[in-house]
């Protein structure tokens, strides 16, 4: 410990006034195409003449044609059209004196807008095929295909019973979102539904949907998903479903709950940076946000490093990783070693198209070395499946993850992620279980680009994981067979540089 540390008092109020994003939540929506027929009636204003001749007649009750023309000044020519206009549509009909009235249709024209402007119903057709999500029946678009879309788990049905009503329930589903339809499609229209003829099952897809994850530290270190912005779509209260849909998938997951072990590691080559904040053998991470937003200089001894919260793909971390790196000045990445990224044993992790752009922009697209993936498991059939499943490269399926190593999980606690370009820098996060419902956990690390602090994580690391021999290779995209493949690793680790090393 190298003296008390203390937050300033406008850092530690910033923190406390608003939430932080430290995450991101993403996932499949379930969603169905109908082809919906229906009509829908819009007000139009009829011709100037007819209006005139029609305000007229409203304003008198009746008149002649003679009051007719004598009140336009109309030739009989003029007359003619005008007295054609009303009496062929049957907006006006002769009374019992011969004297022109206005019709109940007539009438009509003054009750749908404007009680002092007549305006005609205008009726159009529509047939369209229109996605909406099973869930909250609320409007879907098909999205396009996309890489990291088979990394992401699909939120369950909520109501199979409705979601399996097809017709019915597309067009209750369409008469209650046809305002946000109409404004899609006709912004600013007041069109409104005449009627819903048929909503004929197409083909299922899936989309995407994102909510950001944010801690609030008012009281204690509470982690919890934002749906404010989920709730303003639509209709007030129309994405309800999919918001209670994802909370109660959130409150499936479990989270890992060994933070104080992976302090304990990373104690061994942090130089004090995370660990010396420990009391009784434990990190606050309110106290550890307090102290980054304080934004204090780093020790000398330390620097150049960037004190962060959230995880890899949070506002924080990606502008370390993107603007922070790059103004340090340091050589460039060697182009013929991978990164080297220790993955978290979180549910959620690496799921989502922000940290598929971030891996890609970091790894690229399988062209090069990219990044070799070290996942911990304590259940190898699962997680064989499921990260095959989402990252492994196929035809026309790249992948950043050009390696990928089932290993041990002795010795590595599931909440530590590092993540390493080997001899430059060295992104170490901890993820530390959060208070209220769900226990999601608060990302807390740095960022290191001190020579001596990037070896000793190398060593660490390397120290930490299990003898090469019980490594399980998933894939290698160049082809490398394990025992070449995990000598490279441990080389890079040993000395940051492609020298290869038995054992």
């Amino acid at each position: 410990m190298r003296g008390k540390l203390t937050i300033g008092k406008d850092a530690e109020a910033q923190v406390d006034a608003a939430s932080r994003e430290i995450d991101t939540f993403s996932a499949m929506l379930p969603c169905q195409r109908f082809r919906i027929r229906a009509s829908v009636m819009s007000n139009k204003d009829v011709p100037l003449t007819l209006e005139f001749g029609l305000r007229f007649l409203k304003t008198l009750d009746s008149a002649s044609i003679e009051d007719i023309q004598d009140f336009f000044g109309f030739g009989p020519k003029e007359t003619f059209l005008l007295l054609e206009d009303l009496l062929q549509p049957g907006f006006a009909c002769p009374d019992e004196d011969g004297e022109l009235t206005l019709s109940q249709a007539g009438r009509d024209l003054f009750s749908h807008a404007d009680p002092e402007r007549p305006q005609m119903i205008k009726v159009e057709e529509i047939d369209e095929s229109i996605g909406f999500d099973l869930i909250s029946f609320s409007l879907a678009k098909k999205p396009h295909r996309a890489l990291h879309h088979r990394a992401m788990d699909e939120l369950p049905l909520s109501d199979r019973k409705r979601a399996s009503k097809g017709r019915e329930a597309a067009k209750e589903a369409f008469q209650r979102a046809f305002a946000e339809y109409r404004e899609v499609r006709w912004r600013g229209s007041t069109r409104k539904i005449y009627s819903i003829d048929d909503a004929e099952p197409e083909e299922r897809f899936l989309a995407e949907v994102s909510v950001p994850i944010v801690t609030r530290t008012s009281s204690g270190c509470v982690v919890e998903p934002d749906f404010s912005e989920l709730s303003l779509l639509g209709r007030p209260g129309s994405r309800g479903p999919v918001i209670a849909s994802i909370a109660r998938y959130l409150h499936t997951l479990a989270w890992p709950d060994d933070a104080a072990a992976a302090i304990d590691l990373i104690a061994q080559c942090d130089e004090g940076t995370i660990s010396r904040f420990r009391v009784a053998g434990m990190l606050d991470p309110v106290v550890w946000l307090k102290f980054v937003m304080a934004e204090r200089p780093p020790r000398e001894e330390v620097s150049p490093i960037k004190h962060l919260f959230g995880s890899v793909v949070s506002p924080r971390v990606k502008e370390a990783l993107e603007a922070w790196v790059p103004s340090l000045g340091l050589t460039d990445h060697d182009p013929a070693n991978p990164y080297i990224w220790l993955r978290p044993r979180l549910p959620t992790w690496g799921r989502g198209a922000m940290f598929h752009e971030m891996a890609t922009a970091l790894g690229g697209d399988g062209d090069g070395p990219g990044i070799v993936m070290l996942a911990p498991t304590d259940d190898l059939r699962t997680d064989s499946k499921d990260l095959r499943r989402a990252y492994e490269p196929r035809d026309r399926q790249p992948s950043p993850f050009t390696t990928a190593f089932l290993i041990d999980p002795r010795g590595l606690p599931g909440s530590l992620e590092i993540l390493i370009d080997p001899g430059r820098w060295a992104l170490v996060l901890i993820h530390i279980r959060g208070e209220g419902e769900l226990k999601m956990p608060v990302p807390v690390g740095f960022l290191a680009a001190n020579p001596t602090m990037v070896a000793n994580i190398q060593a660490t690391v390397r120290a930490a994981v299990p003898h090469g021999d019980s490594w399980q290779l998933l894939w290698s995209a160049k082809g490398l067979s394990q025992k070449v493949a995990v000598s490279q690793i441990l080389g890079l680790l040993k000395t940051g540089t492609s020298g290869v090393v038995e054992g």
